[in-house]
This record gives structure tokens, C-alpha cells and sequence, in this order.
């Protein structure tokens, strides 16, 4: 069975006259491009913890198929805004909200959602990570994504 064993939080902005490339920029920018990117739904593993970037990455591969939990917004003309926005029990699960709205809108539903379920406690802590940016010649895209580490002995499995 695949749980993640940590999770760590990143953001970034890219600009470029190709939509592509302002992704793959944004995604540098926020230090997860050499990953192959498997978006996923909105649950906080009950016994994950909170990682710093550089200690999430340091246990990541180039190349490697990474699960993350990515809002992301891309434009050509006003604001380009992702965030997401967790909430953890006090016991049980908690939950992320992914989304182009702002970090305290995506944290305030990951917050109800914990409060509205029947499989976890009270919330006991919420807090978000967002990017925004003004769009400037061609696209700009916003990423913000929790980054799911697999347990270290799936991520050190030989083929």
C-alpha cells in the first residue's frame, strides 16, 4: 500500500509566449519541473509530515512519477492566481483544497471540509501556499502545489 510519508509545499510564476513553456517555468520556479507531475485528489494522509522543500526534493528523483495536489492558473491578460489550502484533524485525515483562488479562500474550504466530515476531528491546523502574478507578454501561469513524498523504501526500489 503507497502513503505518503511526507508532504511539502511549493509555488511559482512563469511567463512565456508559449502556455506550455509558462507552465514548465512555473514549475521551476518552483523547484518540482524535473518530476513527472501525477495530480491528485484532496486527501492529507493521517500520519504524513510537513517537510521543508529542499528536504522533500532530496528524497526525490529526476524522472521520477511524483503525486501532487496542484492548483494552477494560467492567463494572458489580468491576474494569474493558484493556491492550495490544508487543513489537518486533530485526528483521522485532513484535507487540501487546490485552486485559483486566494490562499486563505482555498484554506478556509479545506478548513470546512475537515469541520464537515464524519471521519475526522476537529481542525487543528490550516494554512496555505499560493502564487500570484500580473500577466505580462504572452501567458503567466501560477502553480501552488503540495507535493506527496512516497515512503523512502518505494522511493529507493530498484527496477
Amino acid at each position: 500500500m503507497y502513503v505518503p510519508s511526507e508532504v511539502f509545499f511549493v509555488s511559482g510564476v512563469g511567463r512565456h509566449r508559449s502556455r506550455v513553456a509558462s507552465f514548465e517555468r512555473a514549475l521551476r520556479d518552483a523547484g518540482i519541473e524535473p518530476y513527472n507531475i501525477v495530480p491528485v485528489s484532496s486527501i492529507f494522509p493521517p500520519d504524513a509530515a510537513v517537510a521543508e522543500p529542499h528536504e522533500g526534493v532530496e528524497k526525490l528523483n529526476a524522472g521520477q512519477v511524483v503525486h501532487a495536489v496542484m492548483g494552477r492558473d494560467t492567463v494572458e491578460e489580468g491576474k494569474a492566481s493558484a493556491a492550495v489550502g490544508v487543513a489537518r484533524a486533530d485526528e483521522g485525515h485532513g484535507y487540501f483544497v487546490e485552486s485559483d483562488v486566494t490562499g486563505d479562500e482555498a484554506e478556509t474550504l479545506a478548513r470546512e471540509m475537515v469541520e464537515t466530515s464524519d471521519s475526522t476531528g476537529d481542525v487543528a491546523r490550516s494554512f496555505n501556499v499560493e502564487a500570484t502574478a500580473e500577466a505580462g507578454d504572452g501567458y503567466t501561469t501560477a502553480v501552488a502545489a503540495a507535493v506527496l513524498v512516497p515512503p523512502q523504501s518505494i522511493t529507493d526500489a530498484s527496477p
